[in-house]
């Protein structure tokens, strides 16, 4: 939720509005008698022979406020000023083409015309626009870049056959009097906008031309008003976020997809949201019943939640259907709060006693007469919080009998909601169950995906405690995370689940971050794909007494550090990221520093064999970083290449970045190095460049020359290289 203060914002315009035509530089000038002319017409104004147009060093204020006849200015021309004041009901504004009326500051308007007679002319307002009683017609556009307020006080304000855009900041409806749209006249408020109602004043169509329209990209709020504020006969089309805090907000031309409501936000709070005269059935939008007692008429009759669709319940309110609900969307109920189905109604998610489809996040009370005995989830089902619950309408706790999670399926309990299964536990090929920070699931048994130290299929993601009987993992084929420093699986004696770890396969996941070190007894093989560290988050540490022997998969490094004393045996697959590796590392797989550009550090020597590969990516000069920077690798030891020359230096541009003659490149430094690159492909860079990959005692450089045969200049090469090596 944007939270700008109105109140300040229509501060700040009435402060720029006392500032108008005080500004140091600025003339004023003032159309003088109610006679009729050209903007450009100089004897009309009353400081002639100029005319207020931002020309020969002077800023001008242009003032109409003369009454007597009925008279108009004609736009003649594109005019730039910093403040235009219109107040005679006796005026017209007249466009003379399509011209545009530019305003630095502020625009006043009440009680006069302005009309733009269809020629595609417009009104840019980077400052306040005051728009009062009178008439806006037939512009183009008249788009107000800062505050907008309509304000009309003594008739109505009438806006006929114009788009208005709210473009940026706020737009506050304040007046007393109607605001009356014709013939496809069109309120715009654009997404970084927040428009308030803040009366109880219609906004209608008179039934002249085209329907108009309000279009909310932005926020659209009912605020203030205690009473019904009224969009009578106008369509209304949401895209952004509608709420309603105080009074009601009503509306008879709500654009629905037949009985479907689709995109936006509508978020009903101490305010109503009345809409006349339509049923909505199918929800596909965000709609959050929040605290206060304002209500949806329109919604009480929904019975489909569709899958781009949200209903929240939140602010320690009660929503209860009419009827049953199918949910394919997102049924989120917050803390205290409760979704209810009555009697003889149902849950259309619940199949015997399996409860599938959609998504669930309860931290309050789902509640529904067949929410009872349920044994298999198959949908996303998350408990967030000590107290939210899934129950029937005797409270009985509808989740005691799980004993499965099918395919698909996720349990998650968080922020301190425990779970204990009643039996043994089973997960689908790839059903999850997710443990937050704070929780503990407790499974009475065991999970049936482990026998004999292995753990196949499923997904665990602990952050806080997982507990089920003879934990003890040497085999990983399975999607497992620990994501915290306290994050634990353990056996029924508390036991670590992983202290025989000793390999995971083509099959398996297992992923340490956020602070949470992991440390092996013996040695570890891995076909599959391990994960040290995440981006953003605490070091970890994978500790391996012993050697990590990598045939396949990945390692992969985020922020995190591998410790092998055994030495780290890259015989196949990938080693990518940024961190370390403490320890000698041997390659005949990939090597891919970063994720995009970054740096990976070796403790240790490095031996390059004959199969394997460095993949260095290039997106910026500067060494090691993802932004605009290249990929690195620091070996503290001996850069070794088998035989003397072995692998492949792979070469390539990330980012559109384009090198330029004489760059340097450092991508790899050492203690010493014996031997180079069998290989080196991506060294052509195009418009008479290339890469020349140059060795020297402790570093490889990559030098940005002519290529070969250009101009011959393989002197100037060197020259080039003796001035701008780093």
């Amino acid at each position: 939720m944007r939270t700008k203060s109105v109140s300040a914002a229509l501060l700040v315009g009435a402060a720029l509005m006392l500032c108008s035509g005080r500004a140091l530089g600025q003339t004023t000038a003032t159309w003088t008698t109610p006679t009729s002319g050209n903007w450009t017409t100089m004897m009309v104004w009353d400081i002639a022979p100029s005319f207020p147009n931002n020309n020969g060093g002077n800023t001008f204020n242009a003032v109409v406020g003369v009454a007597g006849a009925a008279y108009g200015v004609t736009l003649d021309q594109n005019i730039t000023i910093e403040n235009f004041t219109l107040t005679s009901a006796d005026a017209t504004l007249l466009y003379g083409g399509a011209f545009t009326l530019q305003l630095n500051q502020n625009l006043t308007t009440s009680g006069a015309v302005i009309n733009g007679a269809n020629q595609g002319g417009q009104i840019l307002v980077n400052g306040v626009t005051n728009i009062g009683s009178g008439v806006v017609q037939n512009l183009s556009r008249l788009q107000g870049n800062g505050v907008v307020n309509y304000n009309p006080t003594t008739t109505t304000c009438e806006i006929e056959d114009t788009d208005v855009i709210h473009n940026d900041g706020h737009a506050n409806i304040i007046g007393t009097q109607d605001i009356v749209l014709r013939n496809n006249a069109r309120l715009i408020n654009n997404a970084a906008c927040v428009f308030t109602i803040a009366n109880n004043q219609q906004v209608r169509w008179d039934n002249s031309g085209t329907r108009p329209s309000i279009i909310n990209s932005g926020d659209l709020i009912r605020d203030s008003g205690t009473g019904v504020a009224d969009l009578s006969g106008v369509t209304l089309t949401n895209t952004g976020v509608i709420e309603t805090r105080t009074g009601t907000l009503r509306t008879d031309q709500l654009t629905l997809a037949g009985s479907t409501l689709s995109g936006g936000t509508y978020r009903i709070l101490g305010g109503s949201f009345d809409v006349v005269g339509q049923s909505i059935t199918d929800n596909a939008a965000v709609v959050e019943l929040g605290a206060g007692g304002g209500s949806f008429n329109a919604f009480g009759n929904v019975s489909t939640n569709q899958a781009a669709g949200t209903i929240r319940v939140s602010g320690g309110r009660t929503f209860t259907t009419t009827g049953s609900l199918l949910n394919s969307g997102t049924l989120d109920v917050r803390a205290s709060s409760t979704l209810a189905i009555p009697t003889g109604s149902t849950l259309g998610n619940v199949s015997g006693s399996t409860l599938s489809g959609g998504t669930f996040v309860v931290a309050g009370t789902l509640q529904a007469p067949n929410l009872a005995g349920l044994t298999t989830i198959a949908t996303s089902l998350t408990l967030d919080g000590a107290a939210s619950q899934v129950v029937n309408l005797s409270n009985t706790d509808a989740l005691a009998g799980v004993t499965a999670v099918a395919s698909g399926g996720t349990l998650g309990i968080i922020n301190g909601r425990n779970f204990t299964s009643a039996s043994n536990l089973t997960l689908g090929a790839t059903g999850a169950i997710r443990v937050g920070a704070g929780s503990t699931f407790t499974v009475n048994g065991t999970i049936t995906n482990f026998s004999t130290g292995i753990f196949t299929d499923g997904q665990l993601a602990v952050t806080g405690r997982l507990q089920f009987n003879n934990a003890d993992i040497s085999t990983v084929a399975a999607n497992l995370s620990l994501d915290d420093p306290t994050a634990q699986i353990v056996d029924q004696a508390n036991l670590d689940a992983f202290r025989n770890l000793a390999s995971v396969t083509s099959a398996g996941t297992l992923s340490v971050s956020n602070g949470r070190n992991l440390s092996t007894s013996g040695a570890l093989a891995n076909a599959g794909n391990l994960r040290v560290g995440a981006a953003g988050t605490s070091a970890t540490t994978l500790t391996v007494a012993g050697a990590l022997n990598q045939t396949g998969g990945s390692t992969t490094l985020a922020n995190g550090t591998i410790n092998a004393t055994g030495g780290f045996n890259l015989t196949g697959g990938t080693l990518n990221g940024n961190g370390t590796i403490n320890g000698n590392l041997v390659s005949g797989g990939v090597i891919r520093p970063g994720a995009s550009a970054g740096l990976l550090a070796v403790t240790g020597d490095l031996q390059q064999q004959l199969d394997g590969r460095v993949n260095i990516e290039i997106g910026g000069l500067a060494r090691g970083v993802a932004a605009n920077g290249y990929d690195a690798i620091d070996v503290t030891g001996l850069l070794a290449f088998e035989g003397r020359a072995a692998g492949e230096l792979s070469l390539s541009l990330i980012n559109s970045f384009r090198p330029q003659l004489g760059d340097e490149f450092r991508i790899l430094s050492f203690g010493s190095h014996d031997g180079v690159f069998a290989n080196v492909s991506g060294t052509q860079l195009g418009g008479g460049l290339w890469f020349e990959v140059l060795y020297s005692q402790t570093a490889v450089t990559l030098v940005v020359v002519p290529a070969p045969g250009v101009l011959g200049l393989a002197g100037l090469t060197g020259l080039l290289v003796a001035r701008r090596r780093r």
